[in-house]
Order: C-alpha cells, then structure tokens, then sequence
C-alpha cells in the first residue's frame, strides 16, 4: 500500500479493481462506513464471489481474475 499511495502522490487516479485484494483494501480505507473501522487480513473472502466454479478451482480463479482485472486497469490508467 506504501508504493500505492507513492504513486497516488501526485495523480487522481481511479480505484484499483473491486477484483484485487489491494483494490478491497482501498475501499476499506477510502470509503466512510457507518460502521467502526475493523482491520482484516488478506483473505479471499472480501473479494466479489465466484459463482458457478468448482470448490478445489477457486482460489486460481481468483487470482486469475484479479490478474486479469488489474492488467487491464494498468493499461486505462497508466498510459
């Protein structure tokens, strides 16, 4: 998050993918909640749900996904 937020500095830039774990985090800290602040740890369950994917599969569709989502912001935003 530290060479996120370095690289933050001096652009708006739009919020990492719904899809990534840092994006998660991001939103975490950026959006107001009515509820107190709770840290959590990296873990795939604050990511959007895969529906449809066989159990034994889904933590390499996650992270394909994320992958996939996250080259795809770098090409929108970092031209």
């Amino acid at each position: 998050m530290g060479l996120l937020a370095a690289v933050y500095f001096d652009k708006e830039l739009p919020l990492l993918p719904e899809t990534t774990l840092l994006g998660q985090f991001q939103r975490r800290l950026t959006t107001p909640s009515e509820q107190r602040f709770q840290p959590v740890n990296a873990n795939f369950g604050i990511l959007p749900e895969l529906v449809g994917i066989d159990r034994s599969l889904k933590k390499q569709e996650y992270a394909k996904r994320s992958l996939a989502d996250l080259d795809h912001w770098i090409m929108t935003n970092l031209k």
